[in-house]
């Protein structure tokens, strides 16, 4: 009689482990109870030397959350319902706090310049409406915010002569460009306009100097406009003079903040540092086009 108890609890027991075994787990992911993102970015890598952020940022519902730019899936955990991401990347000297505002800013020293590079900004933006159990996919494209100007000055006269030129250093400066952008509706802060100080290096060719700046963009409304001034201490048979140089770029840079996948490029050429005549030509796709006429000071 108990062998016969045993055996009968033994095919209970055993039965119940083969029907545990055979029942299929509901669910389709570690968070049966919220939903994740998965953001599949298009970078713009056309621009030249464009490199791929380490890091980027997923923001919805009050919640940051950073992973490397090789990773797709964000950590953050979601209820089911419907929201407004934001994914950025931000370079040091830009300031992005989306619980408080739209709004990118560089910061700008006591007298109104930006120092230095500013680095990068990319951002995308969407409605996503997340599933529970479900790593949701969000696709866009990672759109620069930051735009790279290049100017490039000629001093012809170099070339065919025993003449020396350089920029007096630090005493460079545009003006009319911005430190605020709004990254959701795409625009410049009005408020915003600062300056810089492009730094003028000795380029590959004789009697040429090449700055880069990145911007986030210029203030269209500015009451000075965009304007380039410089010195340069000019030297030739002896006489050496500084000449102070004012160049109006309002006309040709209105706009830059229009298609900031590629670098405004312009080129000047002084052909005879005393003339009165500069031209700003095109030097590769994309950039832009103006000539002009500038008038030296003494």
């Amino acid at each position: 009689m108990k062998s016969t108890k045993l055996l009968t609890l033994f095919i209970l027991g055993l039965g119940t482990m083969i029907m545990s075994s055979c029942k299929e787990d509901p669910y389709k992911t570690s968070h049966p109870d919220y939903g994740k993102i998965e953001c599949l970015t298009v970078w713009d890598s056309e621009a030249g030397n464009f490199s791929l952020p380490e890091k980027y940022t997923l923001y919805v519902d009050g919640q940051t959350s950073t992973i490397p730019t090789t990773e797709r899936v964000f950590p953050t955990l979601l209820k089911a319902g419907e929201y407004s991401v934001l994914v950025y990347s931000n370079s040091e000297k830009i300031s992005v706090e989306p619980a408080f505002s739209t709004v990118a800013e560089v910061k700008v020293d006591k007298d109104g310049f930006i120092n230095g590079n500013i680095g990068w900004l990319y951002a995308m933006s969407d409605i996503v409406r997340v599933k529970e159990d479900m790593v949701n996919k969000m696709t866009g494209e990672m759109k620069p915010l930051v735009r790279k100007l290049i100017l490039i000055l000629t001093i012809k006269d170099l070339a065919a002569s025993y003449a020396y030129a350089s920029f007096i250093d630090g005493s460079a400066v545009l003006t009319g460009v911005a430190s605020q952008w709004d990254y959701i509706d795409n625009k410049v802060i009005s408020g915003s306009e600062v300056k810089v100080r492009p730094e003028f290096k000795p380029g590959d060719n004789i009697g040429e100097f090449v700055a880069s700046v990145d911007l986030l963009g210029i203030v269209p409304d500015s009451k000075e406009g965009q304007v380039l001034f410089f010195k340069l201490l000019y030297n030739d048979g002896g006489k050496e003079k500084t000449i102070d140089i004012k160049v109006d770029l309002t006309f040709s840079m209105k706009a830059f903040n229009t298609n900031k996948r590629t670098p405004m490029v312009l080129k000047c050429n002084i052909w005879d540092v005393e003339a009165e005549i500069i031209g700003w030509e095109v030097i590769d796709a994309g950039s832009q086009s103006v000539i002009w006429s500038l008038n030296f000071g003494d």
